[in-house]
């Protein structure tokens, strides 16, 4: 295949164009500064974004797996992390509920009545709905602002959903 320079537009800028329609910049171009300029502040900006994500995001542990939340300003970040607490308990809960008769069996040694059943379930569904006070969430904000990363425990959760079965079979 021949190809050869053609130029276009105004000759005294310079623009060549192969035959092939590659554009090329002429000799009076400044196009490679430019294009170097803009790649530098594309670059520029690229790092300041990624360290900003990397200062501020925190991250926190659930059985809903990991959470990643910003710190922007402290009552944002408070209900951010009640809204993952929240999840992680409802979700305790949801997966409670499909073996409550085998769970309390096995935690209390009893037996459950079907319509105990259905007043525990009912005590246990207002509590998946009920979010987190944010007094509870309290120390996990502030080992999120020590630390990058917390583990959510799920035993004080569990402690709240046995007080809520023991409820239900009084």
């Amino acid at each position: 295949m021949d190809r050869k320079l053609v130029t276009t537009g105004n000759p005294e800028t310079g623009h060549r164009e192969l035959a092939t329609g590659n554009w090329q910049p002429g000799p009076g171009t400044r196009t490679f500064k430019l294009s170097k300029v803009v790649a530098n502040l594309i670059s520029c900006f690229y790092i300041y974004n990624l360290i900003k994500l990397v200062v501020v995001m925190k991250r926190l542990r659930t059985v809903n797996g990991v959470k990643y939340i910003q710190y922007l300003n402290r009552s944002d970040f408070e209900d951010k992390v009640q809204e993952a607490v929240t999840e992680h308990r409802a979700t305790l809960i949801g997966r409670l509920l499909n073996g409550l008769n085998e769970y309390v069996e096995y935690k209390f040694n009893l037996r459950v009545a079907p319509e105990q059943a259905e007043k525990i379930k009912e005590k246990l569904m207002t509590l998946k709905h009920q979010a987190v006070a944010i007094e509870d969430c309290t120390p996990i904000v502030e080992q999120l602002l020590k630390k990058d990363i917390c583990v959510l425990s799920s035993s004080d959760y569990y402690k709240q959903i046995d007080e809520r079965i023991k409820y239900g079979l009084d």
